[in-house]
């Protein structure tokens, strides 16, 4: 299914602020452009793309990772 990149992040700035409630519109915003680059590009559902990225937000940093 081909996505419209305004209902997409839509969608996806939805269900990030239920799971996210503390978050801003305008992180809100600047999170969803670039999931859309990275998942909604790719016909990925916008509803699974927030609920992954929300959980990638409380994983830990991987080894190695500069700080």
């Amino acid at each position: 299914m081909a996505y419209n990149k305004d209902q997409w992040t839509s969608s996806f700035e939805g269900q990030l602020a239920i799971l996210r409630p503390h978050l801003t519109e305008r992180i809100l915003a600047t999170i969803s452009l670039a999931a859309w680059h990275k998942h909604g590009r790719n016909d990925e559902d916008p509803i699974q793309a927030a609920r992954a990225w929300s959980k990638s937000l409380s994983a830990p940093p991987a080894a190695g990772a500069k700080r």
